[in-house]
């Protein structure tokens, strides 16, 4: 068995929860038949430094990127993201999970998409 080679980060899968879908579906893009199911289909993956050793952590050092990449995703307008976002309030719309290991199971170097 041959080992695969590993990448130089860890990963948060961002998983969104009820209340993120409460507002999905008060939003201006929102539909009605927005689940949680739905919404978790397709999580964010964000690699970040192996300095970091908890999603507490990730939270309290990028929760501003992260919000912007999550709300922004289904809705470009600011103003309809909830308001007065924290690290601490956007934990109520967003659970963290952590992940130390990252095996790369293509043989093709990795190419970043700015």
């Amino acid at each position: 068995m041959e080992d695969l080679p590993t990448i130089n980060r860890h990963a948060v899968v961002a998983l969104p929860t009820e209340a993120f879908v409460d507002w999905l579906k008060a939003s201006p893009v929102g539909e009605p038949d927005y689940t949680l199911a739905t919404v978790r289909r397709e999580p964010t993956i964000f690699l970040i430094g192996q300095e970091h050793e908890n999603a507490e952590r990730v939270f309290r050092d990028h929760w501003r990127p992260i919000a912007e990449e999550l709300f922004g995703g289904w809705c470009t307008d600011p103003g309809t993201w909830p308001k007065n976002l924290s690290a601490k309030t956007l934990g109520q719309y967003v659970v963290l999970k952590f992940a130390s290991m990252l095996c790369d199971l293509i043989d093709r170097p990795i190419r970043r998409d700015d």
